[in-house]
């Protein structure tokens, strides 16, 4: 028995079995995944057992059985990777086009224009574009359609930053600021227990005026940092969903009964003897 090209060839095949049937993993329904641990321990097993040549004993097995656990974490790893990219694409596009319609929706309440909304949807609760005013939407879509490459990819960075949280995030500041220097200020108007209540009503009504007027004052480029400051937060929450989609993947997959069995799938294909005479 030769142990070390025993091992060699086991790593080989343990190294091309957990890229393939990552690959292949990602690709197939979720029901069929974990499928790809009885393929690499058998892959595995068999290459071993080729490399340990005539009468194989139980280390050979072990050998395999522990490749065979290793490639099997690693094919793991690269289906939650995909996954987490995926997430990540879809986050972004899916944010994108909403987050430049609200901020619209926004700036139009702001401007005290009247919207329709559909049922059931405010401000305040709406997640998607189907929840948005159809007349704000509408004249999105057509003003998105020409935008060039270079603006849909500056949209793509900053989905997800919505012009309100900026502007909440700086009346925080006042209020606090205001609120450490002994400033009376009135109550907020609106019931933080409710949840129409739209972001701005949330503060009283001189702060979120202070805010609005300071960023008015702002020119295109502050205005874009302090956009950047948010993205910050953005970035973070984006990252937590994106490194649960990877979790629930490894979880997913990693089934303690299926990675045994394939393990001693691997321990039976490297101990029997496929290459006697």
């Amino acid at each position: 028995m030769d142990f070390v090209r025993a091992a060699v060839w086991g790593a080989i095949a343990g190294v091309v079995s957990l890229v393939v049937c990552g690959f292949l993993a990602y690709h197939i329904d979720w029901d069929l995944r974990i499928a790809v641990f009885g393929w690499i321990g058998m892959a595995v097993g068999i290459a071993t057992g080729i490399g340990a040549g005539h009468n194989r004993d139980p280390v050979v097995g072990a050998l395999a059985a522990a490749i065979t656990a290793v490639a099997a974490l690693g094919s793991t790893m690269i289906v939650a990777a995909l996954d987490g990219m995926d997430t990540d694409t879809q986050w972004r596009s899916e944010r994108s086009f909403f987050t430049y319609a609200d901020n619209l929706t926004f700036w139009a309440m702001m401007e005290e224009r009247e919207v329709e909304w559909p049922y059931g949807w405010s401000y305040a609760t709406a997640t998607h574009i189907s929840h948005l005013p159809w007349e704000i939407v509408e004249p999105a879509q057509k003003a998105w359609a020409s935008k060039s490459a270079e603006e849909l990819a500056m949209h793509d960075d900053f989905s997800g930053v919505h012009d309100v949280r900026v502007l909440a995030m700086r009346a925080e500041e006042f209020e606090r600021a205001w609120r450490e220097r002994g400033y009376e200020v009135d109550p907020a108007p609106g019931d933080p227990d409710d949840p129409q209540t739209p972001p701005w009503e949330l503060f009283p009504e001189e702060v979120w005026k202070a805010a609005m007027d300071e960023w008015a004052s702002l020119s295109q480029e502050q205005q874009a940092e302090r956009r950047r400051r948010q993205l910050g937060v953005v970035e973070q929450i984006r990252g937590e969903e994106v490194g649960l989609a990877r979790s629930r993947t490894v979880f997913g997959m990693l089934n303690g009964a299926f990675v045994i069995m394939s393990m001693v799938l691997a321990f039976g294909c490297a101990v029997g003897n496929f290459d006697e005479e």
